[in-house]
């Protein structure tokens, strides 16, 4: 297993594109961050892979991205999202990461970003479910620098 980079300030872009999936063949949404070649894993490798597992349907995006401008606005402390994959505990400052089923462990620890970050993400994640299932589709979320939670 290659190690987690985990710098302590670096800008991050996310992509998110369709790529075909060979067995069977079929068209799915990939994930890069900073164009980092498939097998080195980065911190934000968690937040995709929250995505990817828990929001499969634009209406999960907006019920979550509602919360956020409660969160926002202060009408709110915080809001728990459990899907599929992770448990998303999001508040003012940051959104956590727990993994729904192994909880935390080696392949994935407990991890936050900021909550500009993860609206941001989740907004290109929103964009890419929207878009037609076509390798001509890709979303490119740019995320500025701030020091990792």
């Amino acid at each position: 297993m290659t190690p987690i980079r985990n710098p302590q300030k670096m800008n991050i872009e996310i992509k998110f594109y369709y790529g075909w999936l060979h067995e069977p063949p079929t068209l799915r949404i990939f994930t890069s961050i900073n164009d980092f070649p498939r097998g080195i894993r980065h911190p934000y490798y968690i937040l995709s892979a929250a995505l990817h597992s828990d929001y499969i349907c634009i209406e999960q995006c907006d019920k979550t991205l509602n919360w956020i401008k409660k969160i926002e606005r202060g009408d709110v402390d915080t809001y728990v999202w459990e899907g599929q994959g992770f448990i998303h505990t999001i508040t003012r400052d940051k959104v956590s990461f727990e993994h729904a089923i192994f909880g935390e462990c080696a392949d994935w620890p407990i991890w936050s970003c900021p909550l500009s970050h993860y609206k941001a993400a989740l907004k290109g994640w929103r964009k890419i479910l929207g878009m037609p299932e076509s390798i001509d589709s890709e979303v490119t979320v740019e995320l500025s620098e701030e020091t990792y939670c």
